[in-house]
């Protein structure tokens, strides 16, 4: 089951310190967004587990990505429906996130288009 720390990492790509990635992968992730989807923190996922199709095999050791999730929130007005179940199980705190999210802390993006403009440079 997925877990997750209420705060983004050091190098969260959905925070203004963080990793840059290119624009279509920002479109992805606002897609998977719309579609409710989650997304796994990347210094949680161990690339080298793929299948024949280089599809992820997952660990089962992965986290959620908190920048995300709070993103999330921003934009979509809640977490992911699996931050929502990983909630109910005991695996996350959502009234973590929330908190971490209106701290003077969260570095997190303001919104999709905000992050779409800080990557379209990188």
């Amino acid at each position: 089951m997925a877990k997750s720390k209420p705060t983004p990492c050091d190098n969260c790509p959905f925070t203004f310190h963080g990793i840059k990635v290119n624009v279509e992968r920002i479109e992805e992730f606002d897609d998977n967004m719309r579609k409710d989807m989650h997304f796994h923190c990347h210094k949680s996922v161990d690339h080298a587990r793929e299948d024949d199709d280089g599809e992820y095999i997952s660990s089962g050791d992965e986290t959620l990505c908190a920048g995300y999730e709070i993103l999330m929130i921003r934009e979509y007005g809640g977490p992911s429906q699996m931050a929502r179940i990983a909630s109910r199980l005991g695996f996350l705190d959502i009234d973590a996130l929330y908190k971490h999210l209106e701290s003077k802390e969260c570095k997190v993006f303001d919104s999709m288009s905000e992050a779409l403009d800080i990557h379209e440079n990188c």
